[in-house]
């Protein structure tokens, strides 16, 4: 199993540990948060750490990372930490539901695909998205965007 690292201890980084345990080939080691937001060694029963140490403790080299973190001030909280995160030498993962149908699609990373989800043959996402349950994707969606997800779609 790959060993995974995610950032945050929200409801999304709850959420994402119970898909990424269930549903992905990744097995959870720890989870970071920046030391401002930092309250406790645990998270969900795995240990937590500071986010401006972790590749001291976890070698990039061996360990992914995905960020767990929503829609908060729209993306643009993600974007920063995705960024961090690259600069310190990790791949970061994506999670795509087995419940979800793609074709072998150009996908970036850091990708939270929920279930239910259709990608059409030529869709190409970016880097860094949250697709929702149930949503068709035709085109292109890019890297980063921070319009609603509708309105990136081609059709």
């Amino acid at each position: 199993m790959k060993k995974l690292i995610i950032f945050g201890t929200g409801d999304f980084a709850k959420l994402a540990k119970f898909y990424f345990e269930n549903d992905s080939d990744y097995s959870i080691s720890a989870f970071t948060v920046e030391k401002n937001f930092f309250k406790e060694d645990k998270f969900c029963d795995v240990p937590c750490y500071e986010f401006e140490n972790i590749e001291k403790i976890f070698s990039p080299d061996e360990y992914e990372m995905f960020i767990a973190v929503g829609y908060t001030k729209i993306n643009k909280v993600r974007a920063e930490i995705y960024q961090k995160a690259k600069e310190k030498g990790f791949k970061l993962a994506n999670y795509i539901s087995s419940k979800s149908i793609y074709w072998n699609n150009k996908i970036g990373d850091n990708c939270f695909i929920f279930e239910g989800c259709v990608i059409q043959p030529d869709a190409v996402i970016g880097n860094n998205n949250i697709i929702g349950m149930n949503v068709i994707i035709i085109g292109f969606i890019e890297c980063l965007n921070v319009s609603p997800i509708w309105e990136n779609i081609s059709f």
